[in-house]
């Protein structure tokens, strides 16, 4: 994970909650007639009613597959896309929003979604999977740090010339060491269930290929 792949995924992320909170709030601000996606509000009530959760709202459910992979991967190749403005980031208003989503929903269909929704539910689950990998890069990163600090602390404590001060201060630097290391290690809330995760990992190579145009 480079740093400009992990800035993209970042700034992709909020225009993808976005479109997934214009769907979770269709209630209140309904699409235009017409474009309604019944057939992925069926299919979130069927997974809803399986897996105990909607897979179009609750990311803990597990959703992702090799066959959502491999239409989305192929809807990522062609020329236009009219997703480009929300990868890209720059997706505009609510209502420009709205007024897309005839289009959002026939290209979902062309390539074997039920919608948008189920569409974006892929797409948002991938990016999630990568904001995960990118923050446990880092989280490894900094307790290796961390260690890296410690045994430089461990080796100064050797010199039999060491003042009583510094030793104390070495001694809690490795104190400190400890417990940074400790509280980093300890497990964090999920943000994306286990098996998404790993199936994002799957196709992490073939993701990063075809979206090196978004990063332009």
């Amino acid at each position: 994970m480079t740093f400009k792949s992990a800035r993209f995924m970042f700034r992709c992320l909020f225009p993808v909650l976005a479109v997934l909170l214009l769907v979770g709030c269709g209630k209140k601000e309904p699409a235009p007639a017409g474009v309604a996606s019944t057939a992925s509000t069926r299919a979130g009530a069927t997974a809803s009613t399986s897996a105990g959760g909607n897979p179009l709202r609750d990311y803990m459910v597990p959703y992702l597959d090799d066959a959502k992979m491999a239409k989305f991967i192929e809807s990522l190749q062609e020329e236009k896309n009219p997703f480009e403005m929300i990868f890209k980031g720059g997706m505009g208003n609510m209502a420009q929003l709205q007024k897309e989503m005839e289009s959002f929903n026939a290209y979902a269909r062309k390539y074997g979604f039920h919608g948008y929704e189920d569409y974006m539910a892929v797409w948002g689950r991938i990016t999630v999977a990568e904001m995960s990998v990118a923050a446990q890069a880092m989280k490894q990163g900094a307790i290796n740090m961390m260690l890296n600090m410690k045994k430089s602390a461990e080796e100064q404590l050797k010199r039999a010339d060491l003042s009583a001060e510094m030793r104390q201060t070495y001694e809690q630097q490795i104190v400190d060491s400890d417990k940074s290391v400790a509280d980093m290690q300890k497990p964090g809330k999920a943000s994306l269930s286990e098996q998404d995760l790993a199936v994002y990992r799957k196709y992490k190579a073939q993701i990063d290929e075809v979206v090196k145009k978004f990063r332009k």
